[in-house]
Order: structure tokens, then sequence, then C-alpha cells
């Protein structure tokens, strides 16, 4: 009994609140709206009970099968001066339900599956203009539309019932549920705008209007383009005052990367790598979501020691909550060897061109009366010296050493998560195989990024990556090596003996090899191999800690080892081990590395007063340890150290580095209208001198958004102006290790009695210490009408303390040591340009940027010089980079001989230019030793940049990006060997360019002195002759993409894309590309320094997720 009262008092109650909610729901409706207009909140009633009150209050009944309510869900709405219709669609929302109004009868229905539902509508932008080629699907179905050009569009909807998805690029993705209208008017936004993007800088994330800064951001849309596993190639043209350049179109081989300008004389100039907020660590390039380039000393300030150089902030990929997402990314294709305007000549052109030389040494000859050529023609003579039957082998090196280069490029990516945790895990493949034949690389990596919420306090969050490469590598060095084949490998000579098979021995007794390198790529490739291996593996873990609203606390490790095995072995035969009976090398390099950050970052609020900042503390300890031995007398067909017969030699060492921070920063704004940062750093490491192990920087920085103010606020055109600057220092701790220490070399060669000894190898240095930038950046930005937007920087970067070798008096024992006593200045501005040119159905994006750098040494020790190889001299008050050699005045118009530039003194004795710069006499001679070495030009560029232009019509999306420099020079030192006006008969030469013009009579304005065999009057030494303007604009990317837009229930995206790298290049360079490294802007004969040009590569790829 007390069981039944008690369900009886319940169900009593429920009655009770049921109709007291009807009476509270009535006088809602009744209040606000006595002519059916609306505005109430029910949460969780049944569609009967609205009925009940649409009823009770206006003149409609409803007609409904009580079975069909029964089934419907419970409905919340939450309406506001809204219509009978309006609501009924809110509350019809998910329910399988339909209605129809006729009169004063609304008749409910169930939705049947059968009988699909046309809906229409039309598709607009905030501006109320038609918006063609937006996406219109049946959420969860392979539905899908487009819009035509009056923004309109039609779908049918299975079953009646769903949600339709807009999507087009450059806006906001809406969803509207279907409900009982067959019309579906949208207005979609523009994606959010740049201002509120939130980007990494420094140990935080901020949006772009509260940066006083600056930086760049390229995420993972902008990423693409180029092919590349390395991220320089795929960042260049698109950062300004981020000079890239490719050092070698080698497949694997990394870029040089410079921020600004180079800061330095004896240390390092790359910049510093952070990875998801952790200094160093790895990341495969479809593996990253953004990267965030900080330039001026407000930005990289709370790295200190390490930033001076910049800082390159990579973010990775992570997964969010929902729904678990696999996604596919493939790339193929192919590449093809670039020479650019470099031709070298085949067989019947290089025999004309020695013929010319020989008749010319011949006639030298006769008129000298020279009695071994007397009696003889010149017929016979050159039959002599050049048989004619040379001709019948005519090897074109150039495609034998050559071939189709492939690329494949895979990556299978899984993320989603749940509420609380979260994750992303891919693997990557990577492997090109390059167009000169004996060259290729191969790359194997994974990630798994895994983010879990402890509690609504306390987020772990883990990470793991890792990479194996394996890059193949030259054996050979010098002209003997695969690259310097390539060009000066005769045409004369067949890589094969008489049988057309067996590859021909160049070094064996008898051999009539004709070129000068000794050296047959197909004859050494069956007697050596040489590969390096690479290993990199990263852990970190983070625990963030919410203490309180306004205070979080956070720690971040990471635990890195990295390994290089390099493994050389040359049989017997080889050019190299024949001495030694066969050689074999082994080498290991592992290092092992920690990191801990620890940060307390702090924030809060009091009206328009808005103060955040961070404490921090980091330690960074790194161990390398290195280990080689060579063994000699290898048997054939072995390939172990421990096959060796006998030992050549052993070396290794154990190198240990330690850094240890504490840093600050402060932000402050009010009104969202005036910033202002300060950040302050101490750090401490082992490669510095006792005397000045800890080192203090600092930066400040200020930005006003004008827009913001009440003076600029009627302007509807204006949608930013934002003036900001800075001052701080940062410094470059990039030496190597111990430099501040007196060492020892020990050797048998300093032993004594047998015994192996010690001798001191350099003078102990308790000074030496951080090199320091100081840096000052004032920036303008400007954006307007919602199109265009201008980012304007001005820099100034002061140096230093630079590293230097500074020379010792002999009674010291030692040459030189290192000291800090330079300074460089690097002044310039960047400028980036951004402008959306069309809208609607045909879209159109540009972006441009330049950057204008001036170098400029300051300071020297002691003022003096300092050679810089390369044929390079650093001086006061020049760029750093600067072309020392001798000048040349061209060819001698009656002579045909060469011309060097001559100063001298009031005596008439010879000045170079390190020695004077006031010469009292200038003239010229043909004797290349009586000629000055001069100050010729600098190497850099006057400025560099990038411009890209994004086109989208409906699906298809067309990108093309450009880079340029200009005014940059380049010393072309390979021509010495392949342009030497006959000094190198057993060297193939080049093709002439068209404007050249060879000397042959006396009156001829020429470029090239007459042709002599033995050459004319050294006229290929080093001298200007071979610098060049190496100028150039390419076009480095042309990329096609079609996003197919109707989609299965398992395939929610599938995009196709087309590509070319390398497309073209506009230069005067003869060589065969000019984007050399700058730093070192030489091309020699060598086979480490033969340009192997960047190829062109064309590729399909396709991406899908699931």
């Amino acid at each position: 009994m007390k069981m039944k009262s008690r369900y009886h008092y319940l169900k009593q109650t429920i009655r009770v609140y049921a109709a007291l909610q009807l009476i509270i729901l009535s006088v809602l409706v009744t209040s606000a709206y006595p002519q059916n207009k609306f505005t109430f909140s029910v949460k969780d009633e049944t569609l009967e009970k609205l009925f009940l009150i649409i009823q009770n209050r206006t003149d409609y009944q409803f007609i409904y099968n009580n079975e069909d309510l029964a089934k419907a869900p419970l409905v919340t709405i939450d309406a506001k001066d809204l219509g009978i219709e309006k609501i009924l669609q809110m509350g019809f929302e998910h329910t399988g339900l339909g209605f129809q109004i006729r009169d004063n009868t609304i008749v409910v229905s169930r939705l049947r599956q059968s009988q699909p539902r046309e809906i229409t509508g039309r598709v607009t932008d905030n501006r109320g203009m038609p918006l063609a080629g937006a996406t219109v699907a049946v959420k969860g179905t392979a539905v899908a539309t487009t819009s035509n050009d009056e923004g309109n569009y039609r779908i049918s909807v299975p079953g009646g019932q769903g949600t339709l998805v807009f999507t087009i690029i450059g806006y906001e993705t809406l969803e509207r549920p279907v409900t009982a209208s067959a019309t579906i008017n949208v207005t979609l936004q523009e994606s959010v705008s740049d201002l509120d993007e939130v980007v990494v800088v420094g140990y935080s994330s901020k949006s772009l209007s509260e940066l006083s800064s600056s930086v760049a951001v390229v995420d993972s849309e902008k990423l693409k383009g180029v092919t590349s596993q390395n991220l320089g190639s795929m960042l260049q043209g698109k950062v300004p005052g981020l000079v890239i350049s490719n050092s070698s179109g080698r497949p694997g081989q990394a870029t040089n990367v410079v921020v600004r300008g180079v800061g330095s004389i004896g240390a390092g100039y790359q910049p510093l790598y952070v990875v998801d907020g952790i200094i160093g660590g790895s990341a495969d390039p479809l593996d990253i979501e953004s990267v965030t380039v900080l330039k001026d000393a407000a930005a990289t300030g709370l790295y200190g020691s390490r930033a001076a150089n910049g800082v390159i902030i990579i973010t990775t990929k992570s997964g969010k909550s929902g729904k678990t997402k696999v996604s596919y990314s493939g790339t193929l294709g192919f590449a093809e060897h670039q020479d650019g305007n470099l031709r070298m000549m085949d067989g019947n052109q290089l025999y004309a061109h020695q013929s010319n030389a020989f008749e010319n040494f011949y006639n030298a000859r006769v008129a000298a009366e020279d009695p071994n050529f007397t009696g003889i023609s010149f017929q016979d003579y050159l039959e002599s010296v050049l048989p004619s039957s040379r001709m019948h082998t005519n090897t074109n090196w150039q495609d034998m050493l050559t071939r189709r280069g492939t690329l494949n490029r895979h990556q299978l990516a899984l993320s989603g998560g749940s509420e609380k945790t979260r994750f992303y895990v891919s693997g990557n493949l990577y492997n090109e195989t390059g167009t000169l034949i004996n060259t290729s690389f191969k790359s194997a990596g994974f990630r798994a990024n895994l983010e879990h919420d402890i509690s609504d306090r306390f987020t772990l969050l883990f990470r793991v990556n890792g990479t194996n490469e394996r890059l193949p590598n030259e054996v050979l060095t010098g002209q003997e090596g695969v690259n310097a084949q390539y060009f000066i490998n005769m045409p004369w000579d067949s890589p094969y003996e008489a049988d057309g098979v067996t590859p021909y021995n160049p070094m064996k007794p008898g051999s009539e090899w004709l070129g000068n390198a000794k050296s047959n790529y197909f004859y050494d490739r069956d007697h050596y191999s040489d590969l390096t291996r690479n290993l990199n593996l990263n852990g970190d873990v983070k625990l963030t800690a919410k203490l309180t609203d306004w205070m979080s606390f956070s720690t971040s490790n990471r635990w890195g080892f990295s390994g290089v095995d390099w493994t050389q072995l040359l049989d017997q035969y080889h050019v190299l081990a024949v001495a030694e009976k066969g050689r074999i090398t082994q080498e290991y390099t592992y290092e092992n590395s920690f990191i801990t950050s620890n940060l307390l970052n702090l924030s809060h609020h009091i009206g328009k007063h808005n103060l955040s900042g961070i404490l921090g503390q980091e330690y960074n300890y790194i161990k390398n340890r290195f280990t080689q031995s060579v063994g000699m007398d290898v048997p054939l067909g072995l390939s172990a150290i421990g096959a060796a017969g006998s030992p050549k030699s052993v070396d290794g060492n154990t190198v240990e580095t330690g850094f240890s921070s504490f840093f600050g920063q402060v932000d402050y704004n009010y009104d969202r209208k005036y910033y202002f940062v300060g950040s302050l750093r101490t750090d401490g490491s082992s490669r510095f001198g006792a005397n000045n192990r800890w080192g203090t920087f600092y930066s400040l920085g200020a930005s006003w958004m004008l827009s913001e103010e009440s003076f600029l606020a009627d302007k509807a055109w204006l949608d930013l102006l934002k003036l900001r600057m800075s001052y701080g220092t940062t410094g470059n701790a990039n030496i190597a290790n111990y430099l501040s220490l007196g060492t020892f070399v020990f050797s048998d060669v300093s032993g004594y009695n047998g015994n192996s000894g010690a001798r001191p190898a350099r003078i102990a240095n308790p000074d030496l210490t951080w090199e320091i930038a100081q840096t000052a950046n004032v920036g303008l930005e400007l954006a307007m009408f919602g199109r265009f937007k201008v980012e304007l920087d001005a820099y100034n970067k002061s140096s230093k303390d630079l590293l230097q070798n500074v020379p010792l008096a002999a009674t010291t024992g030692f040459s030189g040591q290192q000291r800090n006593v330079g300074a460089v200045r690097n002044r310039g501005i960047d400028v980036n340009l951004t402008s959306t040119n069309l809208t609607g159905a045909f879209r159109w994006e540009t972006a441009f940027n330049i950057n204008i750098n001036q170098s400029k040494v300051m300071y020297l020790n002691d003022g003096e010089d300092i050679a810089s190889g390369n044929n390079m001299r650093i001086r006061e008050g020049l760029p750093l980079r600067y072309f020392y050699m001798k000048e040349w005045a061209g060819v001698d118009r009656e002579t045909g001989k060469p011309l060097w530039v001559r100063w001298e003194d009031e005596n008439g004795n010879i000045l170079h230019g390190a020695n004077s710069d006031n010469p009292a006499h200038v003239t010229t001679t043909s004797v290349y030793n009586e000629a000055s070495n001069l100050f010729i030009h600098s190497a850099y560029p006057d400025f560099t940049g990038g411009l890209r232009n994004d086109f989208q019509y409906r699906n298809f999306a067309l990108s093309v990006l450009c880079t340029y420099a200009s005014g940059q020079h380049v010393f072309f030192g390979q021509r010495m060997q392949i342009d030497s006006d006959g000094a190198h008969p057993s060297h193939n030469q080049m093709v002439p360019d068209d404007d050249w013009v060879r000397w042959e009579k006396p009156g001829d304005k020429a470029t090239h002195p007459q042709l002599i065999n033995g050459g004319n009057n050294q006229s290929n030494n080093v001298s200007s002759r071979y610098i060049e303007d190496a100028s150039y604009f390419r076009v480095q990317n042309i990329g096609l993409t079609y996003t197919v837009p109707h989609r299965f229930n398992w395939l929610s995206r599938l995009s196709l894309q087309a590509s070319m790298d390398n497309v073209a290049v506009f230069t005067g360079f003869s060589g065969g590309d000019p984007d050399v490294n700058m730093e070192s802007p030489v091309i020699n004969q060598g086979a480490n320094s033969a340009r192997y040009s960047p190829t062109r590569k064309l590729l399909i790829g396709l991406n899908a997720e699931f």
C-alpha cells in the first residue's frame, strides 16, 4: 500500500507540475504577442503541449496522429519575436515530422524516407551579393550541388529531412536544418578577421591585434605548393626578410636560411628553431599546422641568447574532439634535370673549338720561327695533336649521368577524440630519386600527439615523433666527382670498352682516356658504396595546471636522440683505395638531449586594463659522442670493419653542452588600443668563458591601434591602422664548444721515445662571451575596404662582440685566439602586401613581399681586413660578403690578350686595394701577376621577395608562386675550367652565350681573348671576369586543385592536384641556376661545389578525408 500511495502521489505531482508549466507558458505567450507573435523559452517539452498553447492563444487547430507525436523527441525552443511558422520549424527540427498550414488548420504528418524533398534557395555574402560556386551538401550523405552565378541552388534531400552544409573558400561554413519550408536562403560570413587569428609567439599565443612585434605566419595551406621534405624550400618567397637559397638540387639537401641579414663573422647565423613551444625538435612538413617567423627583438626577446638570428616556431597538428577522421595525402611525379643557360659542347663542337685553339697556337709558333714548326703544315700538325678519329666517339655525358627522377610522398593520419581526450597520429613516407644518376633520398617518419584533460584544472599532453633517413653520398671530391664529370668529361671518351658492356677503367695501364679527371662513374660504381643513415627521435611531456582563473602553470619536457651512421667501402680496385688494397670507414655520431621549460602564466583584467605575464625557467643539456674507425686491406665481398686486414686510424670524442635560463615577460593593454610588452632573460652557457658565462637580454615593444580611436571610427573604408615599435637585445650562442678553454692535441707525433704525448693546440680565453644583437623596429599595418592589407617594417640590427680569430705574436706559441671584437650592422625594410582583387564566382587574391637589406661591417680588430676565403675579404665599411680579386678590364682590341686593372703609386709601383684606396695612376696590364687585387662587388642582392596569386572558380583553385632577387653576384669559378680560352684542353668546354664574342683579328671588340691552346696569358685565372650578375625571377610553383563536390557516406572530402615546381627561371646568369647561398656565393669545379641545379618537378596528388 505504501508503494501504491507513493506512486499515486508522484503521479499527482507530475500532473500539477505540467499544469503549472502550461499556465506559465500560456501567460508568456499571451502577454508578449497578442497578434500571433511569441517570446518564450521551453526546455524538454512535448510537441502536444506546444500545440495546446498555440491553440489556446490563436485560431489555429492541429491535426495529428498521437502515435507520431509519441515517437517525437522532446523539444527546446528559445523564441523571440517569432511567428507561428518559424516556431514550428524550430520545434519540428530532428523530429522526423513535417507540417502544412491550410488556412487555420495545421496538418502534422511524418516525413517519408522514400519521398525526397526538393529544397531551393540562394547563397549570398554579408553584403547581399550572390556567391557562385558555393557547395551545398546534405550532411552525412553523398548528395551535393553548387550554387550558380546568381547564387541560386536546387537540391533533393533524401527522406525529406537532414542538414544542409554550405561551404566556399574564404567564408565560414554554415549548417542549416531542413525544415517544413521548401526554401532555405543563407548568408555566409567571411572567414575570421586576421586580427582575431591566434599565433604562437615566444612562450605564449596571442591574437595578431595584440602583437607589438614583427612576425609572419605561414599556415599549412600556404605551405603547400613546392613539394619537398625541407621546410626551407616550402617557405621560400613567402616571408619578407626571410632569405632562403637552395644549396643544391640534390635530394635531401638542406637550404640556407637567413633572417634579416647575417650578423656574425665567426659564429653560426642560422635561426633558432622551436617545435611545439620547446627549443629544438623536428617535424615532417605534412604534420605542420603553422610556421611563425619572429624577426624583431620584441618577438625574439624571450629566447635571449639564442635569438640574434631570428626564431622560427613550428606548431604541429593536433586532434579535435568529435568524430575520428582518417586522412590520406599522396603525391607522385617525376623530375627533369635543369642546366639553365649552361650547355656543354658535343664532340664536333669541341673538335672545332680545339682546332681553332691549335691553329692560333701554330700560327704564333710559326711567326716566332720556332724550329719545331718549320716544314710542317697546319693540317699535318693538327692531325698529330688532335686526330680527326676522335670525332668517331661522341659521348653525351650529360645524358648518360642523368635520368628522369621520381618522387613518391605519402601520409596517412588519424585525428579526433572525445570531450576529454584528443589525438593526432600520422605516418609519412618520402622517396625521391635524383636526376643525377647516383643521388637519392628516402625518409620514413611518424608522429603521435595526445592530449588529455585529467580534470577541469589539469591537462596532460604527450608528443612523440621520429624519422629515419637514408642518403647516398658522393665518394670522390674535386674534378673526379660525378657532378664534376657531368661537366668536364670529354665527349671523345667512352664509358665502356669496345664491347659496349664492360666499364672502361681510366687508370688501367695503357689507358687512352683523354679527360684530365681519370674517373669514370660507370666503372667506379661497381667498386664502392657510401651511405649515410640519420635517425631522430623526440618525446615530449607537458603538464598544464590551471591554478586560478588568472594563473596557470605548465612544465614542458623533451628528451631527444639523434644518430648519424656513415659507412663507406672502397674495394681494392677503386681509384682512391688501390694503394690500401681496399678501405672501409665507419663513423657513428650520437646525440642525447634533454630540455625542461617551466612557465607560470598570469592574466588579469580590471575594466579596460588588461595585464598578463610569464615567469619562466629553462634548462637544456646536450651530449654528443663521435667515433670513427678506418681499416685497410679489405677482401672483396666483405663490408664489415672487422674484415679489414689492418687498421688505418681511430678517432673519437665526447662533447657536452649546458644552458640554464630565467626569464619573464609582461604584456599590458588599455581598452584594446594601446599595447605594451617587455621581457627580460638571463642565460648561462658552458660554451663561454668563466668570466662571462652569464648574459642578460631585454626587449621593449609598443603598439597603437589607431583604427580603434573615435576620430577614425566613422571611416567605413578603414579596417585596420596600427603603429608598432620595438627595441631589444638578443644573443648568438652558435659557436663551437670549448672555444674558451685551452686545449691539447694527443698524438704519437708529439710523443717521446715511442710514447704518445700532448701539445697545446689552443690558448684559453676566459673572457669569451655572447655575440649581442641590438635591434630596433618600426612597423605600420594598414587594411582597407575589406580587400587590401599592407605591412611595412623598417629595422636596424647592430651586432657587436662578434667572434673573430685575432692574430697573436709568434712568441705566444699560437697563431691566433678567438675574441669578441667585431661589429656588423644590417638595416632594411620589409614590405608585405595582400589583396583580394576579385570576389564572387571568380575569386583572385594576391600576396607580394619584398625585403631590402643593407649589410655593413662596422668594426674589426684593429681595423684590419679578414681574408674570408672564396676570393672574398671582410673590410670595415663594406658589406660582409665582398669579392676581392683582380679586376677584369676586357680584351686588348689590337692583340687579343686579356687585360686587368693595375693601380700604381707616384713611382709606378703596384698597389692593392687591401693597402690603398687612393692610387696615383690607374692603368691596365696583360700580365696577370702585375695586376692589382681590388675590392670588386658585394655578393648580396639589392632586394629579394616573392609573389603569389591564388585564383578560384567553383571547385577549381589555381596557385602561382614566384620568387625573385635583384643585384646579387656570384663568382662562377667553374668557368675557369670550362670557359678557359684553351688553357684546359683535357676538359670539355661550355657553349658560349649568344652575346659572347671571341677575338679573332686586330680591331675586334670582344668579350673573350684569342683562343690559344695552352691558354692566353692566364686569362682564365681568378678575376672579376667570372663574377656574374645572378639576378633572377623564378616561377617557383604552379598548382591546380580540384575539389570533388560529390561525397559518399564514407568520404567527407576529396581533392585532386596537379603541380609543377621550378617552372621557369628568367636570368642573365650563364650557369645552371643563380639561386646560390649568398654567404658562400661561389660555384667552383669541385664535385661538392659544381652546381647541381634544382630540378623541375611535375606532380599529381590526391587528398582524401574519411
